[in-house]
């Protein structure tokens, strides 16, 4: 399945170091897809493929937590365009 997380940036600095250290641990049935990051830094907004909102969930809150707002939505891919390949279609 494919979640949106739309971060609400309050240390762009602690934000951008979480996400270098924690990239390279992501669980392998974890994949981030897209990040798209506002001018101001403030705002970011990732496209991630996960068995569930709840997995995405706490990784996030885990290591970004600290430095910004998270909201998770589930995508429906029938309503929308540009989504990657889905694991499970590749399979």
């Amino acid at each position: 399945m494919f979640i949106s997380v739309i971060h609400r940036v309050s240390d762009p600095d602690a934000f951008g170091a979480a996400v270098a250290s924690a990239t390279p641990k992501l669980p392998t049935d974890v994949k981030v897809h897209l990040t798209a990051t506002g001018d101001d830094r403030s705002t970011v907004i990732c496209l991630w493929e996960a068995s569930s909102v709840d997995k995405v969930r706490d990784i996030v809150e885990t290591h970004l937590g600290h430095a910004s707002k998270n909201e998770y939505i589930t995508i429906d891919p029938s309503k929308s365009m540009g989504l990657p390949t889905t694991a499970a279609a590749r399979a």
